[in-house]
């Protein structure tokens, strides 16, 4: 049956070759040619539709025996009208540099790219991919791109025209947000206590932040990013805001700001001068008052941006994007007064994926700094804050206070406050409650200073005061922040019930609000943060890319896009993630038989792995494996006998820290070919099971269909990083007949004369550009 199934292929490919000879007698020259271009659609609704920056593909498929004497010089010629050259980007034919048909394409102009055919007698059959994109942010959406397919003699003679190929520009990907400062709930000023809405004499400001999401002129010649894809350069912005029920609209607090009392509409127009050359557009802030509103009811207000297109396009209609924000007043809330209470983490804890928690993990080099919590009040009203308490209260009983500080303005990033700055304050006392129930004053403190509790009381105390200097008030834009530090009492030890690992701590104030009117109100705020105690998991984390390079020279070309072509490079790098490839153990530790397997997909070969590890750390083995463990896929080993938790972080902190070079072939699969790489210590493949393990970008799950670690469980997942390339294909097939003699290898493609009846032998000859031949002959 083999040998039947052999014969059958073998028939077929002869029948393909004789398809493509030489038959010059039967017809003409430039008869018979095939020559097409098609488009390869998108996903939307239209498949020409594209967006701007993003690849687009076609396919150009040429079959024909072109004599070298008639065709010598003959090319294809790509082209696009000149009306909508200058929204190309880049054109390009993915020739292959050993290509036997095609020689080198060039940019002829701005509207037209050359193909040159090398000069054959042979009967080819080729297919290759042609890669398009428009410009992102100057192309208009909706623009119409036809490129124009012809075979041409050298001389510029027409010989076959292909059907015309079109894509449709997809651009203007503008958005912007709104939000009403402090959140739905929103103080809104003095209470009627007989009608329960608010008074006209005691009004507090209500603020509604617009941020856009989108590019000025500035950005015309940027150099986009994958994200950028889609977006669109815009002259001005119109953003329209009628006013809510109640809303009142003060021009002196809304500069810019543009109202008309007819519709009750505010407007505001950005342009140049809203532009940050780093962070793109400023957000832009409307204040409000709402006179007469109730209190405990719902209300809306409704936005409208407009974006308006930088050469705005024949096609193209301005984008229009609205929002809504629903917000209510209640009597002394402190919505707009932030207040929080968190567990000020340490850079080696993570987060714990069920709970949300920072995690601390049980080795003395974490344990032995202590834990640290953050106590923040934040004014970010118009309103003025004095303190009659502040106190830090309910803590942990296996904990115990050491000590405060307050950060300076630069000691610690503001996290959770936007717009705001720490207060500089001197003689701030703390006063501490002893088991006993008794007080004692503790020390003093100041901005940028710490207070460290004497020993010999410090596991006795409670719970902190802090008492601010007579007089002191919080100003508007101003954090008042304290860092409370603690200690484990004893060696913690993990429990085997989970929540006996939560540690707790607590935080309140109470304070008198005072308004711009000189109203006051007293408010109570506190808060809780937690920790939880973990244990000693080795916890990886890998990052695998694939390189945008298409060779490993320093001139190399590049593609952003991750679609590749036969013969093309696809070059794969490994790096650690940014907190370290190696957490939750100590620095010195040392870690035994540390292997990343990274599994090839089946459509690359194999070429050379590169390391470009940290100074100072020692260098991997590295081990190409062909069917990995009978896995069927083909592995590249890279191992560590012995390494240092240092060690290794130092190695993977670099951007290409392994860089393993592969070339993709003819069994790449349409759509995605995918690169993993999984991590084994000390013999075993690290799984998804352990939820304290592979957070973040090492978390990608590989199910284990192959059995790699040929336990015969094929239902588990290990945790991965991956990369992947989408496959294009391009092949080539010529053919070539032979005639010789019956007796003389006088083998020529020139014919022969010979009399009527004088047998003879021929020969086909074919190749295709995944390296398969096929010979046979014949007598005749």
């Amino acid at each position: 049956m083999k040998k039947l199934q052999r014969l059958l292929s073998l028939l077929m490919v002869v029948v393909l070759v004789i398809g493509l000879l030489p038959t010059q007698v039967l017809r003409a020259a430039d008869e018979g040619i095939t020559l097409t271009q098609t488009q390869v659609p998108s996903t939307r609704t239209d498949t020409r539709e594209f967006l701007t920056g993003e690849i687009m593909q076609s396919v150009l498929t040429l079959k024909a025996n072109l004599p070298e004497s008639e065709y010598a010089g003959a090319y294809i010629e790509l082209a696009v009208p000149s009306d909508v050259a200058s929204f190309v980007e880049s054109l390009e034919p993915n020739v292959s540099l050993d290509s036997e048909v095609f020689g080198r394409a060039t940019k002829v102009n701005a509207t037209t790219w050359r193909i040159p055919l090398k000069a054959s007698d042979d009967a080819r059959e080729v297919q290759i991919p042609i890669f398009t994109k428009f410009k992102t942010y100057v192309t208009p959406d909706k623009t119409i791109l036809p490129i124009t397919t012809t075979l041409k003699k050298a001389d510029g003679t027409v010989v076959k025209t292909a059907e015309t190929v079109t894509f449709l520009a997809k651009a203007g990907e503008a958005t912007y947000t709104m939000t009403v400062r402090g959140g739905q709930n929103q103080i809104g000023g003095l209470v009627k206590n007989d009608t329960q809405t608010l008074d006209e004499k005691g009004l507090v400001d209500v603020v509604f932040d617009y941020q856009t999401f989108a590019k000025s002129s500035k950005d015309e010649y940027a150099t986009p990013s994958n994200s950028d894809y889609g977006q669109r350069v815009y002259n001005t912005i119109t953003l329209t805001q009628p006013l809510p029920p109640f809303a009142k609209f003060d021009a002196s607090k809304n500069p810019n700001w543009t109202y008309n009392a007819a519709t009750n509409t505010a407007t505001y127009t950005l342009n140049r001068k809203d532009y940050n050359d780093v962070n793109g557009y400023n957000p832009v802030s409307l204040i409000l008052t709402f006179p007469g509103a109730s209190v405990d009811t719902a209300y809306m207000a409704n936005s409208t941006m407009v974006f308006h297109p930088q050469n705005k396009g024949v096609n193209e209609a301005d984008v229009t994007q609205s929002n809504t924000v629903s917000y209510r007043f209640r009597p002394d809330s402190t919505n707009g007064v932030p207040f929080r209470k968190y567990f000020a983490n340490e850079p080696e804890d993570a987060r714990d994926n069920g709970t949300q928690l920072h995690t601390v993990t049980n080795v003395s080099s974490r344990t032995s700094k202590g834990v640290n919590w953050r106590l923040t009040v934040a004014n970010t009203t118009s309103e003025t804050i004095t303190f009659t308490e502040f106190k830090d209260y309910d803590l942990d009983s296996r904990l115990y206070y050491t000590g405060v500080s307050m950060p300076r303005t630069d000691d610690i990033v503001l996290d959770y406050f936007n717009g705001v700055e720490y207060a500089r304050l001197s003689n701030v006392t703390v006063r501490g409650v002893l088991a006993d129930g008794s007080e004692r004053v503790l020390g003093t403190v100041a901005s940028g200073r710490t207070l460290n509790f004497d020993r010999t009381i410090a596991r006795n105390i409670k719970q902190l005061y802090f008492d601010f200097p007579n007089g002191y008030t919080l100003p508007h834009q101003k954090v008042v922040s304290f860092t409370i530090k603690t200690a484990f009492r004893e060696a913690p030890v993990v429990s085997a019930v989970d929540l006996e690992n939560e540690y707790v701590n607590s935080g309140g104030y109470t304070a008198t609000y005072t308004r711009t009117n000189g109203s006051s109100y007293s408010f109570t705020g506190k808060d809780t943060a937690k920790f939880k105690l973990v244990g000693q998991k080795v916890d990886v984390g890998i990052e695998k890319e694939l390189s945008e390079k298409l060779g490993t020279g320093w001139f190399t070309p590049r593609r952003d896009e991750k679609i590749r072509s036969d013969n093309e490079f696809a070059i794969w790098t490994l790096k650690g993630t940014w907190d370290g490839t190696i957490k939750g153990m100590e620095d010195r530790a040392t870690l035994t038989n540390v292997e990343f397997i990274d599994l090839l997909p089946e459509g690359v070969t194999y070429k050379s792995t590169t390391l470009n590890g940290g100074w100072g750390a020692p260098r991997p083995t590295v081990t190409y494996v062909p069917n990995y463990r009978e896995s069927g896929l083909n592995a590249v080993i890279i191992k560590w006998d012995r390494i240092s938790v240092n060690q290794l972080n130092r190695y993977m902190d670099n951007s290409d820290a392994i860089q393993i070079v592969t070339t993709v072939n003819a069994n790449s699969v349409p759509g995605h070919n995918t690169n993993y790489v999984l991590a084994s210590i000390d013999g075993s493949i690290v799984t998804t099971k352990d939820k304290n393990h592979m957070s973040g970008y090492f978390s990608m799950p590989y199910k284990d269909e192959r059995d790699i670690d040929q336990d015969g469980d094929v239902n588990e997942t290990f945790a991965a990083a991956s990369a992947y390339y989408e496959y294009t294909g391009r092949y080539e097939v010529l053919a070539r007949k032979y005639i010789a003699r019956e007796t003389v290898n006088n083998w020529t493609r020139d014919g022969l004369k010979t009399g009527v009846g004088a047998p003879f032998r021929y020969k086909l000859w074919n190749y295709t550009n995944y390296n398969s031949k096929l010979a046979t002959s014949g007598k005749s």
